[in-house]
């Protein structure tokens, strides 16, 4: 059981790019710290809601794309295959074009040996009873899905497997909540920092499911003192997983 926030402040794509480059430039916290604890706090969920409480031989697939959004799912799939789960990685472009962070995620998942495959239209169904981990496009979603980004959100929908997304499900707009004619139907998600304006938007909740916020520790006073942002000094107090309530 995770603590419940109901008064947090939401933030603009615009604002969480800035809040990235901040991270950065100012206070000198990299991408991969961010990403790794976006993973390990993903991995934490999964493990919580899913593994724990089913008979499915922990199996896990992880549907990347070659972003950051796919960078954090794919560190997750390393946490949870130390913890002993069966994990699959199918990423949307061949290993060779994943670049930055990312790349470097997917040669230590590929060092442990975890499957790394890339995603093809014939590629086989999703094995039964497992957990699909959604990292195909992140907050920084361009238009309607295309191409194999379209197509493994068809394939994940289609299946008969669990999904949990990260940070924002594929195929949804992260400030005004647009859901796009291909978006992933998720049972829960997982954002990050701070919720997606998007998540204001009820009619969200039918691709986001039940919505928890986690810590990739940005510190409070970037958001006070270099953002005027809020509400968000206190939130992760008790855990660096909450749930927020939405309505």
């Amino acid at each position: 059981m995770f603590p419940i926030i109901k008064n947090v402040s939401y933030v603009s794509r615009v604002e969480m790019e800035k809040v990235d480059r901040l991270m950065e430039e100012k206070y000198k916290i990299s991408l991969i710290q961010m990403m790794e604890n976006a993973g390990r706090n993903l991995a934490v969920l999964a493990n919580h809601i899913f593994l724990k409480k089913t008979n499915n031989d922990n199996k896990i697939l992880i549907l990347a794309g070659p972003g950051g959004n796919g960078g954090g799912a794919i560190t997750a799939g390393r946490w949870l295959h130390s913890g002993g789960a069966q994990v699959k990685i199918l990423i949307s472009v061949p290993k060779h074009m994943m670049k930055g962070v990312p790349a470097i995620q997917i040669e230590i998942a590929e060092n442990l040996g975890i499957e790394i495959s890339t995603y093809s239209a014939n590629h086989p169904p999703c094995y039964q009873n497992a957990l699909i981990i959604d990292g195909i496009i992140g907050y920084g979603i361009k238009g309607e899905p295309r191409g194999i980004a379209k197509e493994m959100i068809d394939y994940a929908n289609e299946s008969s497997c669990r999904i949990i997304s990260l940070d924002i499900p594929s195929g949804m707009d992260p400030d005004l909540g647009t859901i796009h004619k291909t978006f992933i139907s998720a049972e829960t998600t997982m954002t990050l920092a701070l919720p997606k304006k998007a998540f204001i938007n009820k009619n969200v909740s039918k691709a986001t499911g039940k919505l928890f916020l986690a810590n990739i520790s940005v510190p409070p006073q970037l958001y006070k003192n270099d953002m005027k942002i809020e509400n968000t000094e206190h939130i992760f107090k008790e855990s660096d997983i909450v749930e927020i309530k939405q309505y």
